[in-house]
């Protein structure tokens, strides 16, 4: 017999062997089963041995998970969740596009406040609502009272027109009253005011696609945002941005930030931001750092809490720094901070 013959020939014997054997593991482990890794079936051998002094009781659980009450479990939960951003953005019509912040809504226009006016001013032409007052050099427009539908309510609307903090851009906000006297602060129907801003959208976006004129007696809506900190001859350093209390807080908040100052709450209404240097978190904060390594740190770090305060006035918003109600900061703490908020706050203008 060859070498070839036998290797085949003992490869035939071997395959004959194992597999009647590997077929009576099978069959052993399947009636035969090892059970000593069937640890959920384990049960001890001993019985626990408490060490002295150590009591068996169950311990008391202290703040306890409450049912949930029946009443609730009926309850649906939201299919989605609203993202929690500060700034809501809509789509773009042809250079328009309207925006969000809270309860707060204008539109973004992609052209000068100069080019906008003769259009926006067209759109009381095609629409019911006649203009009663209209004052091109500070974008303000004012209507006549008017009905919404069948039986509505009389309403008049008043339009502002501002820059934008881009260049060759503007900002579009509306307010809708049934007071016939007096301007609120806020709309009487935000739905209606949202509504009309959307109607105003798909007007300007249109028009200004195809218009390219400029409106002379609306030039002065050409000037750019403007910044500036005063400091001298005055009680109280402040900033000076010449745009309206909404613009100016939107703004503000993105320059505390921008400036990486330890901010821990806001309060809209009282036109406040909350800071503090002496907060256990404060330190992972870029202003923190670069407060302590000022050189006039022992003078300022008296000022641990201090709040930073904006209010609208006739020229445009003042922001000042404050440690308490009514209470002024250091001078040279002021300053330092406010410094760095127009650093921030010129590069915001610029788009930065």
């Amino acid at each position: 017999m060859d070498m070839k013959r036998f290797h085949c020939f003992f490869r035939l014997a071997g395959l004959i062997f194992f597999i009647p054997l590997l077929a009576s593991c099978v069959v052993f482990n399947h009636y035969f089963p090892d059970k000593r890794l069937s640890y959920q079936e384990y049960e001890a051998e001993t019985g626990l041995s408490m060490p002295e002094g150590v009591e068996t009781d169950r311990i008391v659980d202290k703040m306890p998970v409450p049912e949930i009450s029946p009443a609730l479990k009926g309850v649906p939960l939201p299919e989605e969740v609203s993202r929690p951003d500060s700034l809501n953005v809509g789509l773009m019509n042809m250079g328009v596009q309207k925006r969000s912040a809270g309860d707060i809504q204008w539109l973004f226009i992609d052209r000068s406040a100069s080019e906008v006016w003769s259009v926006l001013v067209s759109w009381f032409d095609v629409t019911p609502k006649q203009i009663q007052y209209a004052n091109p050099r500070n974008g303000t427009i004012e209507s006549k009272a008017f009905t919404m539908g069948v039986g509505g309510a009389h309403q008049r609307i008043r339009v502002s027109l501002q820059p934008g903090m881009q260049r060759n851009t503007s900002r579009l906000s509306l307010l809708v009253t049934e007071n016939m006297k007096e301007w609120p602060d806020r709309s009487s129907d935000s739905v209606q005011e949202s509504e009309l801003l959307d109607e105003l959208s798909i007007y300007l976006g249109k028009k200004l696609e195809k218009n390219k004129s400029v409106s002379l007696l609306a030039q002065e809506l050409q000037r750019q945002l403007d910044v500036k900190l005063i400091s001298e001859n005055v009680d109280e350093p402040y900033i000076l941005i010449n745009q309206d209390f909404n613009q100016s807080w939107y703004m503000l908040g993105l320059a505390v930030r921008k400036a990486g100052m330890p901010l821990f709450d806001i309060n809209r209404s009282l036109g406040l931001y909350y800071l503090s240097t002496d907060h256990p978190e404060a330190s992972r904060y870029t202003f923190t750092r670069k407060i302590k390594s000022h050189a006039a740190f022992s003078k300022l770090k008296k000022h641990g809490d201090f709040m930073i305060y904006i209010v609208e006035m006739d020229d445009g918003s003042e922001v000042t720094v404050k440690i308490g109600e009514d209470k002024k900061a250091d001078r040279e703490f002021s300053i330092f901070v406010l410094q760095s908020l127009l650093e921030n706050l010129n590069r915001i203008s610029e788009g930065k």
